[in-house]
């Protein structure tokens, strides 16, 4: 009687953390932006994709005349940059240039956007909840890593008639996932951890202990893997860990 109790408490306990595994949010989405145990952590049946301004037929127009720069165009000139189905997360927006239109987001396929938000609102790190240093602009051009999930459908509209480069990265959830869809008033947990995430990445100096709370065991070898070879990962007291070095001498990836 007693094991069978047991099994089955075992087996509701994994259901739950099953459940858990498959809840997407802001929330969730922003863990993954510090929590060093996401980071190598395959998500089951999901897709990473990216709609962008490259030149589709391969040619070197990536943008350069705005040919391939939106999906469609809508009746009123407005472009149509980014459109996906189903369950969702953009989480990375980029743009080299600075533009003075709006950008309209409609979510779950609703007739009126959820998020309307100027460029420059959406790149400057001052405007809540996109903040620094997840946006901001750099070298690099203008970006956004705050997550913009959405449960039913996402679209993109930009009131312009002509736009050149840009990146839009999402990654796509099956429909068992329960994704909860981007709102701009954050709750109270979506705040806690925003201000958590955006600290941590303030930080001017940072250690393993900021992106992990557990027990740590760490082991510093030196070796060379030849082309074909094959090499046993460390092997810790209750877990493997793997390090990867690059083709030179004291280059670690």
């Amino acid at each position: 009687m007693k094991k069978t109790t047991f099994f089955l408490s075992f087996l509701i306990a994994q259901i739950v953390v099953f459940a858990q595994n498959k809840q997407v949010s802001v929330t969730t989405e922003l863990k993954r932006l510090y929590d060093i145990q996401e980071l190598p952590r395959y998500i089951p049946d999901t897709h990473e994709w990216e709609k962008s301004s490259y030149d589709t037929t391969g040619g070197n127009d990536d943008g350069f005349s705005g040919r391939y720069s939106f999906v469609r165009r809508n009746p009123d000139s407005t472009l149509v940059i980014f459109e996906a189905k189903g369950k969702g997360v953009i989480n990375r927006i980029w743009m080299p240039t600075h533009v003075d239109d709006t950008l309209d987001f409609y979510f779950d396929g609703k007739d009126k956007p959820g998020l309307t938000i100027k460029f420059y609102d959406l790149f400057s790190g001052k405007v809540f909840p996109f903040v620094h240093p997840l946006c901001g602009n750099q070298l690099g051009g203008y970006f956004c890593y705050v997550p913009i999930p959405f449960n039913n459908g996402c679209k993109i509209v930009i009131r312009a008639k002509r736009l050149q480069f840009y990146q839009v990265q999402c990654r796509s959830y099956p429909d068992d996932y329960a994704v909860k869809t981007f709102n701009p008033k954050f709750s109270a947990d979506e705040i806690a951890e925003l201000v958590g995430t955006t600290s941590l990445w303030n930080k001017a100096t940072k250690t393993a202990d900021d992106f992990f709370g557990g027990a740590k065991q760490v082991a510093d070898l030196n070796m060379t893997i030849k082309p074909g070879q094959t090499t046993p990962p460390v092997k810790f007291s209750n877990w493997w860990s793997y390090s990867w070095y690059g083709d030179k001498p004291g280059q670690r990836l």
